[in-house]
């Protein structure tokens, strides 16, 4: 009878597994079909108006008089940040290399150049893994460390941040360090723009994995993550 309770038992975490793994790949694909609305939203609308108006600047520098030539050196400034900003943002909802087996390398450097550009910090990168990962594992892994990365970015001042994804216990360990100016973990969800750790948390958990955030104030942040290889193969 125990035998009979203990196959019963694994049949249930089976299916419980199975579940789960349907609804990571449901979450996945909508996630995904949203994302590419977006860019493609972004990309036909504002980056083409922002085009535009940076085409009417320049014609206008050809003309300038008076105080109109620093006003105009302004707003051209500021047009060229804005159109950085929106082609990053496009980058990150949808990277077009990360769709292509093996593209996944190519979408992570230039991620960091994108750090090394808005931080000046160094960064030291450690990658060690396997080429046949799936679109939707590659998406989810990349999704997992942009979100470490941008809190790198906006939050932690680094001048030092290393980065590491290496083969682990039958799944992809991740490792996301800086030597920046940290905070109190206990208070992180009542801290302006840290919503996007609790993410780190919720994605890690849906995929059967796990996260872990470790910081203090004045000693940088270090940001763990796991998540299973399980029929997440070509």
């Amino acid at each position: 009878m125990a035998r009979g309770r203990s196959a019963a038992r694994a049949e249930r975490l089976e299916k419980v597994d199975a579940a789960r793994q349907m609804l990571l790949k449901n979450v996945s694909t909508a996630v995904d079909k949203a994302r590419k609305r977006f860019a493609g939203d972004l990309h036909d609308d504002a980056l083409q108006k922002l085009t535009a108006a940076e085409l009417q600047l320049q014609r206008l520098h050809e003309h300038p008089n008076g105080e109109s030539a620093a006003l105009l050196n302004e707003a051209q400034a500021l047009l060229n940040e804005t159109e950085e900003a929106l082609r990053r943002l496009l980058f990150e909802v949808r990277p077009p290399a990360l769709e292509v087996p093996g593209g996944f390398l190519e979408t992570l450097r230039e991620r960091i150049r994108i750090l090394r550009s808005l931080t000046g910090a160094e960064v030291e990168v450690e990658l060690d893994l396997p080429e046949d990962l799936s679109y939707e594992y590659r998406s989810m892994l990349f999704r997992q460390l942009t979100e470490a990365i941008a809190n790198v970015e906006k939050h932690a001042a680094a001048t030092r941040v290393n980065v590491r994804l290496q083969v682990q216990d039958g799944g992809i360990h991740g490792l996301v360090t800086d030597n920046g100016r940290g905070f109190v973990v206990a208070e992180r969800d009542r801290l302006p723009g840290h919503l996007g750790l609790l993410a780190l948390n919720e994605r890690a958990l849906l995929a059967g994995g796990w996260n872990k955030i470790t910081s203090e104030p004045g000693l940088g942040t270090t940001v763990e993550f796991w998540l299973p290889l399980a029929e997440s193969r070509v």
